[in-house]
């Protein structure tokens, strides 16, 4: 009797371990994810609060206005500011503005001013085939055509309208959707 309650016993304990060790991972997966909703959520709020603070003119300063390169949410959820010099003001004045949230700086090329220059400059003479469309990406600091050209046509052309170290050319074929009903 005492060894079938003694192996009772045991079955019981490799029960609960068993129980134990597999809510464990559902619990810590749960909380990791919500520990990332919430460092995300502070991200995004800490970007409309910088989108914000730099859509009055009167209350940036001219030093961040000529190094601030663009703003975006990394893959990871964070965010990070592109500037083309690294400085300890610049970056207080924008922990000011984001109420101090967690920013990654990262120190690029060209500024957002210049890229917005190319990105206008390219969107009113691309405007027929074979260019497709021209995007200004803050995320890889610099503006993308995208065409169904020869590359090497198209870097020939936009050489000869603007400066092509901040452009990426690539190659987009015409999609036909199949409208077979």
């Amino acid at each position: 009797m005492k060894k079938v309650i003694a192996d009772i016993c045991v079955l019981l304990a490799v029960c609960i371990t068993v129980f134990a060790a597999s809510a464990t991972p559902v619990y810590t997966e749960k909380k990791a994810e919500k520990v990332h909703q919430a460092r995300a959520d502070r991200s995004i709020n800490a970007y409309q609060q910088l989108t914000a603070y730099l859509a009055k003119e009167e209350v940036c300063s001219a030093d961040l206005a000529a190094v601030y390169a663009g703003a975006y949410l990394n893959d990871a959820g964070d965010l990070t500011v592109n500037l083309t010099a690294d400085s300890e003001a610049i970056q207080a004045e924008l922990a000011r503005a984001t109420d101090n949230a967690p920013i990654e700086y990262q120190i690029v090329e060209k500024s957002l001013a210049e890229l917005r220059e190319v990105c206008g400059i390219l969107s009113a003479y691309l405007t027929d085939a074979p260019y497709f469309e021209v995007v200004l990406s803050e995320t890889k600091n610099t503006v993308e055509v995208y065409t169904k050209a020869d590359i090497a046509v198209c870097t020939s052309y936009i050489a000869s309208l603007t400066d092509v170290s901040s452009v990426e050319i690539h190659v987009k074929p015409n999609q036909i959707a199949d409208c077979a009903v």
